[in-house]
């Protein structure tokens, strides 16, 4: 199942010399899409398999490509650095610190490579026990650790078997969903709720899309030539 999810090597040359600028996020988050699937519904990202290797080197660099804020969030998250630690090496933690560059992010890197620059390179050293250093280094306790999991589900939204389409705000906060019972309906994400329901003209309900703003929505019908708006 693993093997089936992964993602060959090649496809990092591919994304950055043959696709547009939008196709590229796109891509990149249809794969984060089969990284959620080993994280498993109401999962954390801790829950990816060990033997996903290719996601715990490359999940910062997926999710900066289209939610550079969530990769910055991630990356400085004690139980991801101390997982990452663990499965990988720190010089891999290090490196993510450095995509994402935050006031964060440096500041965490400081503290890992001044606990690194005590290490013997030429000597052995156990990853739990430099984890354990690390975590010290930086004035976390376990506790702490156990308690800030990142999320790599925030929300599951079911939708009306009516629904046509549907589609995110910029923000992911709601989405905006059409669909055969003629009406928009506009959902709370994290309230798993509805939160405004608009009469939509007879023949709106096949297609929805949000502008990038998110100021206002877009329906339209099979066949329509113009686009239907309603503000937010």
């Amino acid at each position: 199942m693993c093997g089936r999810l992964t993602v060959p090597e090649g496809l990092h040359d591919r994304l950055r010399s043959r696709w547009t600028a939008e196709e590229e996020v796109e891509w990149h988050e249809r794969l984060l899409d089969n990284a959620r699937v080993l994280a498993q519904p109401g999962g954390t990202w801790l829950d990816l398999p060990v033997l996903a290797g290719y996601w715990w080197r490359n999940l910062i660099w997926h999710m900066w490509h289209c939610a550079p804020e969530k990769a910055a969030a991630l990356v400085v998250y004690p139980s991801w650095q101390m997982a990452r630690i663990q499965r990988l090496e720190a010089r891999e933690l290090l490196a993510d610190l450095a995509l994402v560059d935050t006031p964060e992010s440096r500041a965490a890197a400081s503290v890992i490579e001044e606990v690194m620059s005590r290490l013997d390179p030429a000597a052995p050293h156990d990853p739990k026990e430099l984890a354990q250093e690390l975590l010290q280094a930086l004035g976390l306790t376990e506790q702490m650790v156990v308690d800030r999991q990142p999320p790599a589900h925030h929300a599951i939204l079911h939708l009306p078997v009516w629904t046509q389409d549907f589609a995110m705000s910029p923000d992911s906060t709601w989405l905006v969903a059409v669909g055969r019972d003629k009406h928009i309906r506009i959902y709370d994400v994290a309230a798993q709720a509805v939160r405004q329901v608009i009469p939509a003209p007879p023949e709106v309900g096949y297609h929805c899309a949000v502008a990038p703003d998110g100021t206002f929505i877009m329906t339209k019908s099979a066949g329509e030539d113009t686009p239907h708006r309603e503000h937010q």
